[in-house]
């Protein structure tokens, strides 16, 4: 009998003004909905009879509320980790909580404790009971069914798909991304060379550009160690399975020094090979390639699963991402006699994505998992030796990777190497990449600006770099300068104003705003009429300032150029991804920007 399971339909956040750890999400399985028991009480003492004293009731507020989570796991042994792992992640002490809903409203409840505990595990599945007791209760956010009127952006862009509406034009008047206008010589993004447009990454897991010195890694361990008997995996997605030259999708590989152990190779046929070095030099080494190509168009899902027995090599593949998903086997099971020596125990680090330091043989693609088997060579998924998964933790830190567990309470942690602006890190939504150098995006009709009140402008995006002056927001008006521009210097983010053509740009400024590879929300509010702008982070101001005048903005005319991720003419490119841009012409009250930002986050991730 299938199981009923209902879809949560409020965020949970504890310290939303601090860690902002998220407790449940939205849409996250429940074995039942969420239950509120809330009520006003009332305390009452012994009256005082004395002059001067008023003897009323205190009123208090009491709250609680009740989530019975349904937490789906791998395996059962993944389940038990999973319950042990939750069991500490617990709250113990006294914060606020923020709840969240889809609509934009928000409510906070103060001075709340946590109670929690995973139990009732049911084979991959297992309960997890929060109830959130708590005191005070206010609303922060505006409710409604769209209090930020979205459908009604200027500009709306999301995970690469999109729109341009001016004004509230017609479906036949809207723009796709694929035909806006970039900096290079083509006339739409999907006719500019691949050098000329961003990358549309449409997965989640870890980007790899391809570029030395980028790639996951795990150190030398007893634990990462193969027997004879042993198996590797890798789920992926990749520009090409016929590679210009040969990539490396796993290894533990260094040819200085004779350590060499391992490595899982690409070919440019799209075959595979596995390589091993029985004592780590060139001398010894054996190796087996499939006899049939991978069956996978650019972009496909691989799941690649290859075992060496003490007397067989089989290269499995994965057709869904699924640990239950059929397998295709690659041609035949190689059989050999007599039986192989293991690999050499070589010092090299386990490289994800290249070989040799992660110089050598470089994978450009996103990496969703690895796993490796060490003393056995089962022909599933499941019950792994070790295995870094690069999906889980959305709202963590860019340099997070999960870590790795291995046998015998033995445990390793792996690390992410970056080098360059165009570097490895992790991505968990469809967003847009840029290079720093000749990518960007321009409407082909720009932004309206004329006669409106006021604008709020929001970018949700990533830079991989804080040096020197990016644009991530460019309307200008014309040919007498800047409209409105927003961008980073540095670390700072910067706000660029003029209200009508020909006066002094004002600008407004807040250090310490960006951090590399780390994701920001940015939300801008002009207001042409009062004369002021104001910066948002987190949904809360950091800076206001003067623009260099104030009032209407009839004599303002529309901009002739509306760029994302560049200037004028592509001018200060920005390197990062983008996961969204939203221009209103409209100034958002300070009471409603909590909202604005909440529904901005989630609606971009």
């Amino acid at each position: 009998m299938a199981l009923e399971l209902w879809d949560s339909v409020v965020r949970v956040t504890w310290d939303p003004d601090g860690a902002a750890t998220v407790l449940v999400q939205y849409g996250d399985p429940m074995w039942e909905p969420v239950k509120v028991d809330g009520k006003q009480v009332v305390q009452e003492g012994q009256g005082l009879k004395r002059a001067g004293v008023d003897n009323f009731p205190r009123g208090n507020e009491r709250h609680e509320l009740r989530f019975t989570l349904a937490r789906e796991t791998p395996g059962v042994a993944d389940a038990f980790e999973d319950r042990l792992t939750r069991s500490l992640a617990v709250p113990r002490g006294k914060g606020d909580i923020r709840l969240s809903f889809e609509s934009g409203a928000q409510f906070r409840l103060r001075k709340c404790a946590i109670e929690s505990w995973p139990h009732d595990q049911v084979e991959h599945l297992i309960k997890e009971t929060l109830v959130i007791r708590c005191g005070e209760m206010v609303q922060e956010g505006t409710s409604g069914p769209d209090p930020i009127g979205l459908e009604a952006a200027l500009l709306n862009v999301t995970g690469g798909e999109g729109t341009i509406d001016a004004s509230n034009a017609p479906a036949s008047q809207e723009e796709a991304v694929k035909d806006w206008n970039n900096r290079g010589t083509g006339s739409k993004l999907t006719n500019a060379t691949s050098g000329e447009r961003p990358l549309l990454l449409d997965y989640s897991g870890l980007f790899l550009p391809g570029v030395s010195g980028n790639y996951a890694g795990i150190p030398d361990h007893a634990v990462v160690d193969m027997a004879v008997s042993f198996a590797v995996g890798v789920y992926c997605r990749l520009p090409s399975y016929r590679p210009a030259s040969q990539v490396c999708l796993a290894s533990k590989w260094t040819v200085a020094g004779n350590q060499r152990s391992w490595r899982l190779l690409l070919n440019t046929n799209g075959t595979v090979t596995i390589e091993v070095s029985t004592d780590g030099t060139a001398g010894t080494i054996w190796s087996r390639t499939s006899s049939v190509a991978l069956p996978l168009a650019p972009w496909d899902f691989l799941g690649l699963h290859v075992r060496r027995g003490d007397v067989f090599v089989e290269f499995c593949l994965y057709t869904e991402e699924d640990p239950e998903a059929p397998i295709v086997t690659l041609g035949d099971i190689f059989s050999f006699s007599p039986l192989v020596t293991a690999p050499f125990n070589s010092s090299a680090p386990v490289i994800i994505g290249g070989s040799d330091g992660g110089t050598v043989d470089l994978m450009h693609g996103v990496v969703s998992r690895y796993h490796w088997y060490r003393d056995s060579a089962p022909r599933d998924w499941n019950g792994t030796t070790g295995r870094v998964i690069f999906t889980s933790g959305a709202d963590s830190a860019a340099t997070q990777v999960p870590q790795i567990l291995g046998s015998a309470s033995v445990s390793v942690t792996p690390y992410l190497a970056r080098s360059g602006t165009n570097s490895a890190r992790m991505v968990f939504n469809p967003v847009l990449r840029f290079d720093g150098t000749d990518d960007s995006l321009a409407m082909a009709t720009p932004a309206a600006l004329n006669a409106v009140p006021g604008i709020t402008l929001a970018w949700h995006g990533t830079l991989n770099t804080v040096s020197g002056p990016q644009a991530l927001f460019y309307a200008a008006d014309n040919g007498s300068g800047i409209r409105v521009l927003l961008g980073a210097n540095g670390s700072a983010v910067e706000l660029h104003v003029t209200r009508v053509d020909g006066e002094m740009v004002a600008v407004i400024s807040f250090a310490g705003a960006f951090t590399a590879f780390l994701p920001e929300l940015v939300i801008a509010v002009v207001d042409y009429a009062a004369g002021i702008a104001t910066i948002y982070l987190d949904g809360q101001p950091k800076v206001s300032g003067n623009l260099t005048s104030a009032g209407a903005t009839s004599s303002a005319t529309n901009s002739t150029e509306t760029r994302i991720m560049a200037g004028d003419g592509g001018s200060n490119p920005a390197r990062g991804e983008v996961n969204a841009v939203y221009l209103l012409d409209k100034v958002t009250p300070f009471s409603q920007v909590p909202a604005l930002y909440t529904t901005l986050l989630n609606q971009s991730r």
